[in-house]
Formats: structure tokens, sequence, C-alpha cells
């Protein structure tokens, strides 16, 4: 027998199909075979719909001489299960939102955020210590300080400016060289401003040995203008003090308080995204469904939570997986007004509408919608029941024995699936068990209900 393969079919379109419309395209198979052997009833169903989706792909494929092999191999592999990488993944996007709630708290204290302890900083810049070596019959040059650091005020500092050239010559112990002492104590003079600027007051723990062998008392606070002690300065060569930086050179003192960083910012944009997931979730009806979709709060919404156009993979997994549900549903409602009632609003909310609800009071609420859940979840149904009425006999056409749409338009004129679906009293708004008992214990009417 001769097959006609409907133009819509190859093997692209087979291997890419849903359960539904595998089984669909079965029973056209079935009435295009009933309708070729007139006069022996219905007849045995050429094709059988039970079975997985791969089992329905091979007897519709074997039917119709369609060879997939060559498109399944061109096909991408499915994705496998949960890696241990994807796990990893998953963890540390979680820890990503652990520290959004905690920059969000600290910004709504005030306070700065940081992701490293308070002590880090502290412990990292460690202590300022000098500790030289010099050659041996000189004790007095030997010394060692350790300064206590504050907490760190968060503040980038210039580098300190270096010794410069004429400081490695004329060194008392040998060309090229230079008396460690004087080299401590210059290092030191340039480096206190900006070490006192970073980790804030110190205090010496171990007092400097003098020129002369007694202890000299290092001062309390770094001076202001950043510049030494009378007495630290007579170590140092006259080569070396004429060439070092003097306090005007220096930079100015840093301010005792860095300014703060600014967190009112951040916390507004924390706080936006939050109100826009909390309104998404808060749609009390269809009206506020559509108005969301057409202000493009869902748009926004997928755009910066869901996958981006051709992956599968969500820019943000944990805060998808929150609301995919409600963005999916809303979008949907929204093509159901844009395709079945061409934008009509006025149409859409009317055929939704239900009796209005009496107040204990008496009092009447005026008319009001349908859930926004139900509607939702009715579109599958209204679906298949509009499917299954396309498949009566009186829409087949006698020459072809297929679908045809003239008969079609010509029963139903310019009616949508949704009017149709109430024509046929098919339809239905509740949990799926309740539904099937519903259909079961309907019959067709004629249709002129609409």
């Amino acid at each position: 027998m001769l097959i006609t393969v409907p133009s819509q079919l190859n093997a692209t379109t087979i291997l890419n199909a849903k359960n539904d419309q595998l089984k669909y395209w079965i029973d056209e198979v079935n009435s295009a075979a009933a309708g070729k052997a007139p006069g022996k009833g219905k007849g045995k169903k050429v094709l059988t719909k039970e079975g997985k989706k791969v089992d329905l792909q091979k007897k519709l494929a074997e039917h119709l001489n369609i060879d997939l092999s060559a498109a399944a191999a061109a096909a991408p592999m499915p994705a496998g299960p949960l890696t241990v990488d994807k796990d990893i993944q998953k963890q540390q996007w979680s820890h990503l939102h652990t520290l959004r709630r905690e920059w969000r708290d600290s910004a709504r204290a005030g306070h700065p955020f940081t992701l490293s302890p308070p002590d880090a900083d502290a412990a990292a810049a460690g202590a300022l210590c000098g500790c030289t070596e010099c050659a041996p019959g000189h004790e007095h040059c030997t010394t060692a300080a350790f300064f206590t650091a504050a907490p760190s005020c968060h503040r980038s500092l210039p580098l300190p400016p270096l010794l410069p050239a004429s400081a490695l010559t004329n060194s008392p112990f040998g060309t090229g060289g230079l008396n460690a002492r004087a080299m401590e104590l210059a290092s030191t003079s340039v480096l206190l401003p900006f070490y006192g600027a970073r980790v804030g007051p110190w205090r010496p723990t171990v007092t400097l040995q003098g020129c002369d062998g007694q202890p000299a008392r290092a001062p309390d606070r770094v001076p202001s203008g950043g510049g030494m002690a009378d007495s630290d300065k007579s170590c140092i060569p006259e080569s070396v003090r004429a060439s070092m930086p003097t306090a005007a050179k220096l930079p100015p003192p840093p301010l005792s308080h860095a300014p703060e960083p600014s967190t009112s910012r951040d916390g507004e944009v924390l706080d936006a995204a939050q109100a826009n997931i909390k309104r998404l979730r808060q749609a009390v009806d269809l009206r506020d469904v559509i108005k969301q979709v057409e202000d493009g709060l869902v748009p926004e919404m997928r755009e910066l939570y869901g996958p981006p156009p051709g992956q599968r993979k969500a820019v943000d997994p944990v805060a998808w997986d929150g609301i995919k549900v409600t963005v999916n549903r809303h979008e949907c409602l929204h093509e159901q007004l844009m395709g079945e009632f061409g934008g009509d609003k006025d149409h859409f909310f009317a055929f939704f509408a239900v009796e209005p609800r009496k107040l204990k009071k008496g009092g009447d609420t005026g008319r009001d919608l349908r859930p926004i859940r139900l509607v939702a979840e009715a579109i599958r149904h209204m679906s298949d029941d509009v499917q299954d009425e396309m498949r009566a006999q009186e829409y087949v056409d006698p020459r072809t024995g297929t679908f045809s749409h003239e008969r079609w338009k010509e029963r139903w004129g310019s009616a949508n699936r949704w009017e149709i679906w109430r024509a046929i009293a098919r339809e239905y708004y509740g949990l799926p068990r309740q539904r099937k008992q519903r259909n079961s214990s309907v019959l067709r009417t004629d249709g002129n209900n609409i």
C-alpha cells in the first residue's frame, strides 16, 4: 500500500517531537489507513500509542520509511546526571547567594562590606620590624623594633619614596656599602608615615639603641611631618642625610579616617531586586499577570536570572529555581492572549470571568476572574480536547482521507480554541481526576453555543 508522508514529518521533527505530537501523528496514520479501507469498519489499527517516546518514534519512522539514524547521529548528546563538577558549581552559587545576603545586610546597616575577615588585613600587614646586622665590633649597630598594629582603615596609600642612589655610596664600611644603622633609620623614617596611616596608631614594644649605646625613646606617634628624631639623625652620615627626603618633600599625612565606601546604592539595588521578585509572586489575577508581562517585569526577571537565549544553564540558578514556574506561567498566559484572542484584553478577561462571589453581608464583589494557576493548567487540557475534536470524522476530507481545514473553518468560523473548547462542553478548571470524571459524563453538543 502506498503511504503518503505528511510534509511536516521528517527525521528531525520526529526526533524533536513530544509524546502528544507523536500520538497525534499516529492517530492521523490510523485514520488515513481506515479511510483507505472502506466497508471494513474501524478495522485494526496500523500503529499503537503504547510505549515510551523512543518506541513511538521508532514505530512512526518505520511505518513512514523514514531513517532516523542520520538525524540521531547529528543530534546533540543528552545531558547526563549531575557530576562532581556540577555539584561543586551548585555549592559555589549557594555560597555567592550567602555573600549577597551579607552584602545586603551590611548595606542596610550602613557598614562597609568586605570579603575578608576583619583581622585578615592586619595579619597580612604583620608588624613593622627593623633588624640589621653590622660588621663585627660595632655593638651599637644591631637594633630591633616591633610595632603593634591597630585596626586598618582600608585605604590605598601611595608607595613610599625610595632612598636616593647617593645613599649607597661613600659609606664608612667601604665602597658600595652603607652603614646599617643609617639605612635602618632612614628607611624607618620614610615608612612610618605610611605604616601609621595604614594600620593606625602604633607603639614600640622594644626600644631602639642610640649611637651612644643608651636606649633611645621612640616617639609615641609618628611626627606630623613624617621626619625623624634628632637622636636618630645624628647616627646618619652627612652624605646620606643631605639626600634624604625632608618633611616638605614627603606627601601630606593621610586623613585620620578614610571615607567609607558608599553603601546606599548597593542597598537600593538589592532591595529593588527583592521587591521585583516579591511583586512577581503577588499577582492576584489575570489582569496582574498581563500587566507584569507588558510592563517588562517578567522579561526582566528572565533576563536577570534565567538561562540566556540558546542555553539551558540559568544565570542565577538558585534565584531562578524560585521564580521560573511563575515566569513560565505568566509568559504562557500572555501567549494565549496574543495568539488565541489576538491581543484583545476585553475579550480575554470576559472569557475567563466567572459569576461574582457574594460576600457574607450580601455585597457584590463584581465580575471576578478564574484563578491564575487553574487557567494556566487548563491550557494543555484545552489543547488535547481540541485535537480530539479535530480527529472527528466530520472534519476528514473524503478525497484524501486526512484532516480538512476547509471543513473545520466551515464548522467553527473564526472561533479560537478556547471558544471551541467551551462549545464542545469540555471546558473545566480543576484537578485532573475531577476533570477526567467530568469529561467521561459529558456528551458532545452541536457547537451552536459559541
